[in-house]
């Protein structure tokens, strides 16, 4: 004979069979009793529930990457990571993904995000990434896989695994790690100022699943003044001892300011100007002038004397080799009677050129 059951309100929704009840001493709809029947109507609601919230997704976000200012401190390198999802039903799915430079067959930042930019106005990123089970109870399949490096549209041989809702990578904060590396020689090489990129991700996962995403990586490069000179060549004159003699010779002047000062020397000199000297030991002296020009018409030549060896110009400020188009010109002269007073011989000598930032 079951006993008998204390007063209550009935269970609003309850399914049959015995009727569960709440003491009035207890907080109500908190149940003390249920019947089988019930239990596994709640259990069996549960599973739908549970079955319509994990269909199936894929998504992964890689943040933007901004480095610090860059002044001459080495390489550098940025990692950020993501908790990524990749899913079908209650299982984890495994994903690949590929990094792509829409602008290029590598991967770039430009000089203030122009993407046209060549040479030392564009710096060679890399990028590599890893992964790790962050779900797992087990902490030794939660440690790192090892670095998988990016080439540009292709995915790297490892499969990476996602989380999922209910989830959400429960062991670790994140699974997914991506880095970002620049050389130093290319930040030292680099004009200075501000360079970003945007870049394309495209993944797809076990399900086919596919997603696209894009991220920007940017760097400041605080680079000292820079200047270079480059293109120059021995120059030779041909004389009958009669005509005067002249030579042009052009050649590439760089400056990431733009403005240069240029100084010539040479270790001989005689009446006020540079000298050539007779390779015979005898001493003799072959006075030449030399002329400069920021251009290479010749137009404003310049007079460039052992009293007065510096003159200045403005360089080319894009391209360190001047894109191949010289852009400065030097002119020896020796005159017919300096010509006509020296003795046979060969004379030469050596002019250094120093330039440097105003």
């Amino acid at each position: 004979m079951k006993p008998a059951l204390p007063k209550g309100p009935k269970l609003v929704g309850h399914s049959g069979g015995e009727q569960a009840v709440v003491p009035t001493d207890r907080p109500k709809n908190l149940p003390v009793f249920c019947s089988r029947q019930c239990i596994w109507a709640v259990a069996a609601c549960m599973s739908v529930m549970s079955s319509m919230a994990l269909a199936s997704g894929f998504t992964l976000d890689i943040p933007n990457v901004t480095f610090s200012n860059w002044s001459d401190d080495g390489a550098v390198q940025e990692v950020v990571d993501d908790c990524a999802y990749s899913w079908s039903g209650n299982k984890n799915k495994k994903y690949e993904f590929s990094i792509a430079d829409a602008n290029s067959s590598d991967f770039y930042i430009y000089y203030q995000g122009v993407t046209s930019n060549t040479g030392n106005k564009r710096i060679p990123v890399s990028f590599s990434s890893r992964w790790r089970n962050a779900d797992s109870n087990n902490s030794s399949k939660r440690v790192w896989k090892g670095w998988e490096a990016h080439t540009p549209n292709q995915i790297p041989d490892d499969d990476y695994k996602g989380t999922r809702p209910g989830r959400d990578c429960r062991n670790e904060p994140t699974n997914l790690e991506l880095a970002v590396d620049i050389a130093q020689a290319d930040l030292e090489n680099a004009y200075g100022g501000a360079y970003s990129s945007t870049f394309s991700v495209s993944g797809v996962n076990q399900n086919g699943l596919t997603l696209s995403d894009t991220f920007t990586v940017s760097i400041n490069v605080e680079a000292d003044d820079y200047v270079r000179v480059s293109g120059m060549d021995d120059v030779a004159f041909t004389s009958n001892f009669v005509n005067a003699v002249q030579a042009d010779e052009t050649f590439c002047i760089y400056s990431t300011v733009t403005n240069y000062d240029i100084n010539i020397s040479a270790p001989n000199s005689s009446n006020g100007q540079f000298a050539l000297l007779d390779s015979s030991g005898s001493g003799a002296l072959l006075p030449i002038s030399v002329q400069f020009a920021d251009n290479t018409t010749g137009t404003g030549l310049e007079n460039v004397t052992p009293a007065a060896p510096t003159v200045d110009g403005q360089g080319n400020n894009s391209s360190d080799s001047c894109g191949g188009v010289n852009n400065a010109m030097l002119r020896y002269s020796v005159t017919a009677e300096a010509v006509s007073g020296s003795a046979t011989g060969t004379y030469s000598t050596t002019f250094t050129l120093v330039v440097s930032p105003p």
